[in-house]
C-alpha cells in the first residue's frame, strides 16, 4: 500500500507543510547541537537555491520535524529536501554512529496553497 502524502505531484508556486520524524519514532534531535546542525544545513541548502525556494517556520521536536516551503518550480522542494536529508543523515550517523536510516520516510508534504507570488506567510 502505497504511503500517504509521500509520492505526489507537486505543483509551481505552492506552499506545503513538510514533516518527518525519526525510524520508529526514535529521538533524532538529541540536544541543542543536533537542532542547530539541522537548522543550519536546512538554511544553507535553502540559499544555494535562493529565489525559488523559502522555509519559515521552523518546528523542530525531539523525534520529529515541521516546516512550511514554498516552491517556485515543481521539483524545487524535492532537490532541497532529498538534499537536506541527505547532510543530516551523514551528520548524524558521524556524530551517533549506528547505521540505517535516521528517518521513517524519505519526507511527507501535504499542500497548503497554490500562490502566485513569492511568499511564505
Amino acid at each position: 500500500m502505497p504511503q500517504k502524502n509521500v509520492d505526489k505531484e507537486y505543483y509551481e508556486n505552492a506552499v506545503y507543510h513538510v514533516y518527518n520524524r525519526g525510524a520508529a519514532g526514535s529521538i533524532v534531535f538529541q540536544d541543542d547541537t543536533d537542532f542547530w546542525v539541522f537548522r543550519r544545513i536546512a538554511r544553507l541548502k535553502m540559499k544555494k537555491m535562493s529565489g525559488v525556494i523559502m522555509i519559515s517556520p521552523f518546528n523542530i521536536l525531539p523525534n520529529h520535524f515541521h516546516l512550511k516551503v514554498w516552491q517556485e518550480n515543481s521539483r524545487d522542494m524535492e532537490h532541497l529536501m532529498r538534499s537536506v536529508m541527505t547532510a543530516f543523515g551523514k551528520y548524524y550517523r558521524g556524530r551517533h554512529g549506528g547505521s540505517g536510516r535516521v528517518f521513517e520516510t524519505p519526507y511527507k508534504a501535504t499542500l497548503i496553497s497554490k500562490k502566485k507570488k513569492r511568499k511564505c506567510d
